[in-house]
């Protein structure tokens, strides 16, 4: 499945999310990071695994705006979001990864 991955995750305000440096986080920076996470449940995992998690995440950082992924690999960056991340930033990269549109700051209703 082809997905566009161009863009951020953004607050309720619309304000972008930043990273530790004040800059604000892209949808490849996100993917990227949560594949090449550590995470307390994961402590035996195999080399061929972080050797296929490092691939991937090569791959995503290295793309442009469109990255092909396969459902196997749309699960994993799912899951691996869902552990590394809060809960606005992880609803939107599964937004976009269930082939949503991009993300929109949210609007009160009158």
């Amino acid at each position: 499945m082809k997905v566009e991955i161009a863009g951020g995750p953004v607050t309720l305000d619309g304000k972008p999310f930043v990273d530790e440096k004040g800059e604000p986080m892209s949808f490849k920076f996100i993917v990227a990071n949560a594949l090449l996470g550590h995470y307390q449940d994961e402590q035996n995992l195999d080399g061929a695994e972080k050797l296929k998690r490092w691939q991937l995440a090569k791959r995503v950082h290295e793309s442009d705006e469109v990255v092909d992924l396969t459902a196997e690999e749309i699960v994993l960056v799912k899951t691996l979001v869902a552990k590394a991340f809060v809960t606005p930033v992880c609803a939107q990269v599964w937004e976009l990864l269930e082939g949503a549109a991009a993300p929109t700051p949210l609007r009160a209703v009158r």
